[in-house]
């Protein structure tokens, strides 16, 4: 059977005020909405990750196929595999002060052989932020695997100056390690939760393809520092990933959802990640285009017009990087394609 993974919150890492909203093992408590029960995951809790095998694509209540595949501690208590899992029932958050239903967040309650015992959800949940419960989602919710907050780029690792962090763990105002300036503070942070199909279907780059020390997962115009001696000048130049498809460990990885995190310096720079090298975000034209304009008015503000920011290195279009490939197979010029060495 397939297997899944997605990030769960014992309670033992959530704080309540008002009515308990997890008092039940059955059904959701009435009495928090009306109260406005508030949840929240303590600051410093990390989530762990739920692991588990069912024979179809949803995650429901009443499900006796739905088994956890690894083993997983919650709560002080270690659970096996094929222990059984469902959602028992589901509320609707947002967290506190906000009126937009934009920000709401579903979260799924947990239950492990009968009893509840956390958190699932379909949009990450940030660590010591305060949510309001704002009404019952469902006493019987099913919501496709795909849906779920999963591990799509979660745990990709970008140089910082005390050592490594999860993507999605950076914030404004922290400093990233660039290539060639040294540490940095990120200006602007975002996130896009998108169809991992077709054209927006992520890019693996198997360990060690490009000098990554583990898989790297990227969008497809995610450009990546390459080099080799064939192209222009011996020069680096980035590339879109979507163009190195094909070389040795490079592929499309397609799947239904995918989360895409952007992180944005004052200029253009090069960072590890997961060892590879690849770029911060260059706000131009196409990319401006897909955030929506939210997110094109946060950028202005702090970076200033496109033409403001110019590459860190000569940047490649795909049809360029491709003519310039064959070119080179012809005339027997071909050389393993290199980023930096990993320290």
């Amino acid at each position: 059977m397939p297997s899944y993974t997605f990030d769960a919150y014992g309670f033992d890492t959530i704080t309540t005020t008002g009515p308990d909203p997890f008092d039940s093992n059955n059904t959701g408590n009435s009495d928090s909405v009306a109260n406005g029960s508030t949840i929240r995951i303590d600051p410093s809790a990390v989530a762990s990750d739920l692991v588990m095998i069912d024979n179809d694509s949803t995650f429901e209540d009443g499900d006796g196929q739905q088994e956890l595949a690894d083993p997983l501690t919650l709560n002080g208590t270690q659970f096996s595999p094929g222990t059984s899992v469902e959602t028992e029932y589901a509320y609707v958050i947002r967290p506190v002060g906000s009126t937009d239903p934009g920000d709401n967040i579903t979260i799924y309650v947990l239950e492990f052989d009968g009893d509840v015992v956390g958190i699932a959800s379909d949009k990450r949940l940030i660590p010591g932020q305060e949510y309001k419960i704002v009404s019952i989602a469902s006493n019987d919710p099913t919501i496709a695997y795909a849906d779920m907050a999963v591990c799509f780029l979660r745990g990709t690792l970008i140089a910082v100056p005390d050592g490594e962090r999860a993507v999605e763990d950076i914030q404004v105002g922290d400093l990233v390690t660039t290539v060639d300036d040294g540490p940095q503070e990120v200006v602007w942070c975002g996130r896009q939760k998108v169809s991992g199909q077709g054209n927006l279907a992520p890019i693996r780059i198997a360990r060690g393809a490009l000098g990554n020390n583990r898989d790297l997962f990227v969008s497809p115009q995610h450009r990546i520092l390459v080099a080799a001696d064939w192209l222009a000048g011996g020069q680096e130049h980035l590339v879109p990933a979507k163009a190195l498809v094909g070389l040795p460990g490079i592929g499309i990885s397609p799947r239904y959802v995918v989360h895409y995190h952007h992180i944005m310096c004052a200029a253009h720079h090069l960072v590890r990640a997961n060892g590879a090298i690849a770029e911060t975000m260059l706000p131009g034209p196409e990319a401006l285009r897909v955030l929506g304009p939210v997110a094109q008015e946060e950028i202005a503000a702090v970076a200033g017009p496109p033409e403001s920011m110019p590459p860190a290195r000569p940047c490649l279009r795909v049809g360029q990087w491709r003519r310039m490939l064959r070119h080179a197979e012809r005339v027997s010029r071909i050389a393993p394609v290199m980023a930096h060495p990993v320290p």
